[in-house]
């Protein structure tokens, strides 16, 4: 079932760019648009959204004060020229905070850490999100793939790029191991060694020295060996 999310700006270009963005993602639906907070505020009143993308400075009623309004307030993406209000909205608990012009991929980040949050078990709206919908959205070969957590094997480091192994692809992806491990659920994913991230789950056998994945048998590096196996073998 597609995620629901209203976007909110007194500006109708800025809508367009985050509608255009979004329709990169086939499971994010935009239920509704606004430039007028005060409509926006009551229409959320009534009616359940995920997660909102809420520009702050707009006449009469400002993205924060619309926030206060709501008694069950959807996840916030904050969408904004200025940089002033961050900390603000951080104090709001919102995912992210994005300085306009907002790139696709700036946003696809943002959209990962809400994917991430409601996968890790987080109450959502509908209680219909399940565990296999986790996923992530990966940029390689010049694309962007949407990459679910349970179909991933391992992740490894080619010191310049990180390669997703998944049973039918690899996906070649322009990041770091560290930067890639934040956006995984901890529950699910562990680092055994300095190149190598795994799927729990997806573990066929292990010794103190390595696990093997499939076809692939992968070390595990001296320094992570005692924390691997008090969760592989507690």
């Amino acid at each position: 079932m597609p995620h629901s999310c209203v976007i909110i700006d007194d500006e109708p270009v800025a809508i367009e760019v985050i509608r255009s963005h979004l329709q990169h993602l086939d499971d994010i639906e935009v239920k509704a648009t606004f430039t007028n907070s005060v409509e926006a505020a009551k229409f959320l009143r009534e009616t359940p959204a995920d997660l909102i993308f809420l520009d702050i400075e707009m006449p009469v009623l400002s993205g924060f004060e619309l926030l206060s309004t709501l008694p069950h307030p959807p996840k916030v993406i904050i969408t904004t020229a200025h940089r002033d209000y961050a900390p603000e909205a951080y104090n709001m608990e919102v995912l992210d905070y994005l300085l306009k012009p907002i790139s696709l991929d700036r946003l696809l980040k943002a959209v990962n850490k809400y994917y991430n949050l409601t996968a890790s078990g987080e109450p959502h709206p509908d209680n219909s999100l399940k565990e296999n919908e986790g996923q992530i959205i990966i940029k390689a070969d010049k694309k962007f793939h949407k990459v679910f957590f349970n179909d991933i094997l391992y992740i490894e480091s080619m010191d310049d790029f990180i390669r997703i192994h998944t049973p039918g692809q690899r996906l070649d992806c322009y990041e770091r191991l560290v930067g890639m491990e934040k956006k995984l659920p901890p529950d699910k994913f562990l680092r055994i060694h300095r190149a190598y991230i795994i799927n729990v789950d997806k573990i066929d056998t292990f010794t103190n020295s390595s696990v093997e994945i499939g076809d692939r048998i992968l070390a595990i590096g001296k320094k992570y060996r005692e924390p691997v196996m008090k969760i592989l073998n507690p």
